[in-house]
């Protein structure tokens, strides 16, 4: 059977351990991805707190230093509206002690300068043109500009009806240069310390998660060492049961027609569990870097034939036509009987859950600096919302269809797991009750790495070779 094949391939490659550096642990790249997370997450609502509260000090701080200014200036343009509406007659007669702005002037309806005070000190930039002419037109205006002994001003113009018809513009001017500076010191305080804040949050918090996800690494590094060594210890005495079973088989003249069929099952159970407990130990390997990957030139096209044809049987016994389209050599590197497993495990499944009378294709070609193995069958395809869950550990679509078959959830796993390793990517697309194609994509001689995904959903038909 292809299940045995693939034993067989992959048993020299049990035997290795330990020859990868600890770089290239996925376990510590895993950890590390929530590590960097977990830092993101609490910067980012340090961030967010910090941002909310200097903007409220902020908009708090503009306020008990401007509005003072403001109602002054309200109160000082409302005394010389008034005076001006109780004598229309009159260029807007304005008493300094009236008022408290240092600042003033006024315009008439055409905004030309009629009365002004301190013309001497301020007069240029203050009674320029532009704050009258945007008054004349909206009614009011106010602005900031800055020079002359006063500093920084805050401008401000209203215009003046009396009886419906508009006398002109009142104007006064108050200096806010010191409590500008105040805003902008404050300003630079709030970015500086906010700044220090979450540089210190970044280096505490990566202290931090790596204190708190300590004894998830350990408890985690612990159980794949358990699914590693209870793997292996399972495949000695299940090979003695294998064997003990098949010494009964062969004197099955001598055994009850029922007894042989509890042995016959016996043997059934003891090849799954014997592959079952060969994928644990393959995943617990991959998972912590003890599978190494030795560096040999593969031609994929080779590859997909040798394969098309040692499953020939397989496909025979179910029904299934087999067909390959390899013409020219595809080469890659890399270790060459894990990704052999990968490949036979994308042609098992897709001989396992096809139609009597159902098609495989197999292909081999190269795109680029990519090189590709592609199956595609006419089986029973797998729907949208569960295509994403493909590669998960021990998931199967159909659990009693998988069971029957043989399945234990783990062979896509171990196939995307393989193609990662390699730099490269395992790709599914399918449609439910059309097919399903699976595509190994990995770095073609001469070429660089490709990022690995996961499985890319589709829910229309099956690509086309």
């Amino acid at each position: 059977m292809l299940r045995d094949a693939i034993d067989r391939a992959v048993e020299p490659a049990r035997r290795v351990r330990y020859l990868l550096p600890r770089s290239t642990d996925p376990t510590g790249r895993m950890f590390s991805t929530i590590r960097r997370r977990l830092t993101l997450w609490y910067i980012g609502i340090l961030a967010a707190a910090l941002v909310f509260f200097g903007v409220v000090l902020y908009l708090t701080a503009n306020a008990a230093l401007l509005n003072p200014i403001h109602r002054q200036a309200q109160d000082d343009i409302g005394t010389m509206a008034h005076s001006w509406q109780v004598l229309p007659g009159t260029a807007c007669l304005v008493d300094p002690h009236e008022i408290s702005s240092p600042l003033w002037a006024c315009y008439n309806s055409h905004g030309q300068l009629v009365n002004a005070g301190r013309l001497d000190q301020y007069a240029p930039p203050f009674v320029g043109p532009s704050a009258a002419d945007q008054a004349l037109a909206a009614g009011s205006s106010s602005d900031t500009i800055g020079g002359g002994p006063f500093g920084t001003i805050e401008r401000t113009a209203v215009r003046v009806s009396a009886n419906g018809q508009v006398l002109g513009i009142v104007q006064v001017g108050v200096p806010v240069g010191p409590q500008l500076t105040v805003l902008h010191e404050l300003l630079t305080y709030l970015l500086a310390i906010g700044g220090a804040a979450l540089f210190l949050a970044a280096v505490g918090g990566l202290f931090l998660s790596a204190i708190a996800l300590h004894p998830a690494r350990l408890a985690y590094r612990r159980q794949r060492e358990f699914v590693a060594d209870a793997a292996h210890e399972l495949r000695t005495p299940l090979s003695l049961l294998h064997a003990d079973a098949d010494v009964l088989l062969r004197g099955r003249s001598r055994l009850d027609p029922g007894d042989v069929e509890l042995v016959e099952d016996m043997v059934t159970e003891t090849n799954h569990l014997t592959a079952l407990a060969n994928h644990l130990l393959d995943l617990a390997r991959l998972d912590v870097g003890q599978m190494p990957l030795e560096q040999d030139v593969i031609d994929l096209a080779a590859l997909a034939m040798e394969l098309t044809r040692r499953a020939g049987p397989l496909a025979a016994e179910k029904g299934v036509s087999l067909h390959v389209d390899a013409p020219h050599p595809i080469l890659v590197i890399g270790d060459r009987l894990l990704i052999e497993e990968a490949a036979l495990v994308l042609l098992d499944n897709a001989i396992k859950y096809n139609h009597e009378g159902g098609d495989v294709h197999v292909r081999a070609r190269r795109a680029d600096d990519r090189a590709h193995f592609e199956v595609r069958d006419t089986g029973i395809g797998v729907s949208a919302e569960n295509l994403p869950h493909l590669g998960e550990r021990f998931f199967r679509v159909d659990k009693a269809r998988s069971r029957q078959a043989g399945g234990a959830g783990l062979g896509i796993s171990i196939a995307r797991t393989i193609a990662e390793r390699h730099g490269g990517r395992l790709r599914l697309a399918s449609a439910l009750g059309e097919g399903t194609e699976a595509a190994l994509t990995l770095p073609a001689a001469g070429g660089g790495a490709v990022p690995a995904t996961d499985a890319v959903a589709s829910a229309g038909p099956a690509p086309t070779p």
